[in-house]
């Protein structure tokens, strides 16, 4: 015969601990046990060996993050460092701020690009500028220059462009363009210039015939010798002067903020850098800018050496030599003058001529005057519809500007002659006159009638406003006797 069940429960424990568990629950009765018994499995069981378990996984991700930064530190970046060759020579970009210190920088008042100070000339003077500017620390030296001394070179060198453009036939200038003698305060300056070094403005390495920015600088400031060069990177142009050993001033006559970086509503400015790699990190920071493919940029730079040429300065005459004078000088200067300076002028000799044309006519005689008015008549018939419309246009814009009593005047005059016309015109040329009057009348438009209507009414206020008591009662004397007549 087989074991019964509760003989092998028996034998195995499980029937008794099942005893012995029911006798316990038996004990125990009641919701309140039930939760005691809970509190105390977790309070002494549960929550200590879960407090275990995170202590130990924490313990674990801090050995774990502590021995990766110690790899990276001591294994990674030694390699890293080893691969870059030299961490000094691989520093990375150049903060501009650690460049320049504004607290130097000198700036004008106004950039190149101001139209109002340089007329039709704005933003293609930097080559006579740079090179204005470079001739002008002779007299006085970079060192000490100001903002109304950098107003009155920028105004200068103005000048100095208008005769070159005018005499090469150029609006843009290149560095094969500037001059060789200049004229300043009296003094004449013969310039000396170096070859022309050209090539790409990152480039690393000499690729002949191009070389790098640095091997050009060298070539100019330390072999040349040069105290001064002109560059030109892109389309724009600056000077750079030496005044010092390894210290540079870079004058840019374009739009730039104080640490010489492109601004929209910037001036024209002189910047100090020391040693030739702030120099060209310098170049490389200005343009590296939005819409400006900085890669891509060539360059081509050009020392300049300035002798002040003594007998030469002697025997020029003081009238003749006042900065970069020439023959056609006041003639340059009308043509670069600023658009309010131009008014004025212009507005002068308006006035000269009006004056003379009323002496003029002052003094004619009666066939004289008859004279000029025919000629004027069969000018007008013989002008083409252009040259009318033209011709109309002008006294319309000249009717704009002018003032409020100089209408008036011009009204005046106008009824005066109107009235002394129909007093000497004959019968047949009133009846010519209100006929083409009624025929024109015919021909406008519903719009021109208001118009004209409207002109009429405001005059017949005015007429009755300024009218006098004696010439208020004819005019009503008129009116009644011209409704008698009527019925």
């Amino acid at each position: 015969m087989g074991v019964s069940i509760e003989t092998y429960r028996l034998r195995i424990g499980s029937h008794n601990n099942f005893v012995q568990a029911r006798q316990s629950m038996n004990q125990m009765k009641g919701k309140f046990g039930n939760h005691m018994l809970v509190m105390f499995y977790l309070e002494i069981f549960y929550l200590p060996c879960l407090k275990n378990l995170v202590t130990r996984i924490e313990s674990n991700n801090e050995v774990c993050i502590w021995y990766t930064q110690m790899v990276s530190y001591h294994v990674y970046v030694p390699l890293l460092l080893r691969l870059a060759n030299d961490v000094e020579e691989n520093p990375g970009p150049v903060n501009i701020y650690d460049i320049v210190d504004h607290s130097f920088t000198v700036r004008a008042d106004f950039n190149q690009g101001n139209i109002s100070m340089f007329g039709i000339n704005a933003g293609k003077q930097c080559v006579a500028m740079s090179i204005y500017a470079i001739v002008y620390n002779e007299i006085k030296s970079v060192n000490i220059w100001d903002t109304p001394l950098m107003n009155m070179l920028l105004v200068k060198a103005n000048n100095l462009y208008a005769i070159i453009s005018q005499h090469i036939q150029k609006d843009f200038l290149l560095l094969t363009d500037v001059p060789e003698i200049l004229s300043i305060n009296n003094d004449t300056f013969n310039l000396e210039y170096s070859d022309s070094f050209s090539g790409a403005l990152w480039m690393e390495y000499n690729n002949e015939p191009y070389v790098t920015l640095e091997h050009a600088f060298h070539e100019v400031f330390n072999a040349g010798n040069y105290k001064a060069c002109l560059l030109t990177i892109g389309a724009n142009t600056v000077a750079v002067l030496m005044p010092f050993p390894d210290v540079f001033k870079v004058f840019d006559s374009h739009s730039r903020d104080m640490h010489g970086m492109p601004a929209a509503m910037g001036y024209s400015v002189l910047v100090s850098i020391e040693g030739i790699q702030n120099l060209i990190n310098f170049f490389h920071n200005s343009c590296n800018y939005p819409g400006q493919n900085s890669e891509n940029s060539l360059f081509e730079l050009k020392g300049v050496k300035c002798h002040r040429n003594i007998s030469l300065s002697n025997s020029l005459d003081n009238t003749t030599n006042d900065d970069t004078t020439s023959n056609n000088h006041e003639q340059l200067t009308k043509q670069q003058e600023s658009g309010i300076e131009r008014e004025n002028r212009l507005a002068k000799l308006r006035e000269k001529q009006r004056e003379k044309r009323q002496q003029a006519k002052q003094k004619e005689s009666i066939a004289e005057r008859e004279n000029r008015l025919a000629k004027q008549r069969e000018k007008r018939k013989q002008e083409t519809v252009s040259e009318r419309e033209n011709r109309l246009a002008k006294e319309g814009e000249k009717r704009k500007q002018e003032t409020v009593s100089e209408r008036e005047n011009r009204l005046a005059k106008q009824g005066e002659k109107r009235k002394q016309a129909k007093q000497q015109e004959t019968v047949t040329e009133r009846e010519n006159r209100l006929a083409k009057q009624r025929e024109k009348r015919k021909q406008e438009t519903v719009s021109e009638r208001e118009n004209r209507l409207a002109k009429q009414g405001e005059k017949i206020k005015q007429a009755k406003q300024q009218e006098t008591v004696t010439e208020r009662e004819n005019r009503l004397a008129k009116q009644r006797e011209k409704r008698k007549q009527e019925t």
